[in-house]
């Protein structure tokens, strides 16, 4: 196991993970599920990325779901260059 496994996640570990499983869209509790992040700090962060443009909510067949946007796939790509060079 290496350090980045072994330790608390970051907020910015948090955001990474929430916008890597919104990349194919869905309901928010789907992504809070699949990036493992409780609900109190998902609802808290997930407004965080929508306020900066990294997430968007959209409408689906009436129902409310959020996409990662252009601006949250260049901070996925950058965070893990950052992950992989501090390795």
């Amino acid at each position: 196991m290496n350090n980045m496994e072994e330790r608390r996640r970051t907020r910015i570990d948090l955001m990474a993970a929430i916008l890597e499983a919104s990349g194919s869209g869905g309901k928010k509790t789907r992504i809070m599920y699949k990036a493992n992040v409780n609900p109190r700090d998902h609802s808290k962060i997930m407004a965080f990325l929508i306020q900066k443009g990294l997430l968007e909510q959209v409408a689906i067949d009436g129902e409310r779901n959020f996409q990662i946007t252009t601006k949250g796939r260049e901070f996925v790509e950058n965070y893990y260059r950052i992950v992989e060079a501090l390795q």
